[in-house]
């Protein structure tokens, strides 16, 4: 099987990481998050983890730290992901067929979500059902500069 570098992203994500990560523990030996000095403990919760590696930088805006990130990513595939975003049985098994595949037939792979606002499911207004490109190859996928809702560039790759 192929090794997947998982990529976070945080700032005073104290109350929410940990769920986050503990849908990806022992998935790889990659896991970096790219903290931007928060104060809350955050970063003092990673840096205790031995699973984590923590790098410290500046924010500048949510593609820039993403993109700094995939630049230094060890492995070929990346997962990027917000830290309160949990990862299912399901998805981590798919994934795992993805990397274990002779040849993976494409760069990038939409990922569909189920939004969730002050406890409860979404199932109208165009967050019910959505999706993004969140798995994809280190060297052909980057986000756009949108300082809002950023995403992979799919232009020219196959998704």
């Amino acid at each position: 099987m192929r090794p997947l570098s998982i990529i976070y992203t945080t700032h005073n994500e104290l109350d929410i990481i940990e769920r986050s990560l503990a849908t990806v523990t022992g998935w790889s030996d990659d896991l970096v998050v790219v903290d931007s000095f928060s104060d809350d403990g955050t970063a003092e919760l990673l840096e205790a983890r031995e699973d984590v590696i923590l790098k410290q930088r500046e924010y500048v805006g949510p593609s820039d730290q993403k993109n700094w990130a995939i630049e230094r990513a060890k492995y070929e595939w990346v997962l990027v992901l917000d830290a309160d975003e949990l990862i299912t049985a399901e998805l981590r098994a798919e994934i795992d067929v993805l990397l274990t595949a002779d040849e993976i037939p494409h760069d990038a792979y939409w990922i569909g979500r189920d939004n969730h606002f002050m406890g409860k499911r979404i199932y109208h207004s165009g967050w019910a059902g959505d999706k993004v490109s969140r798995c994809f190859h280190r060297d052909r996928g980057r986000y756009n500069s949108k300082q809002v809702h950023e995403e992979v560039i799919t232009e020219g790759i196959s998704v």
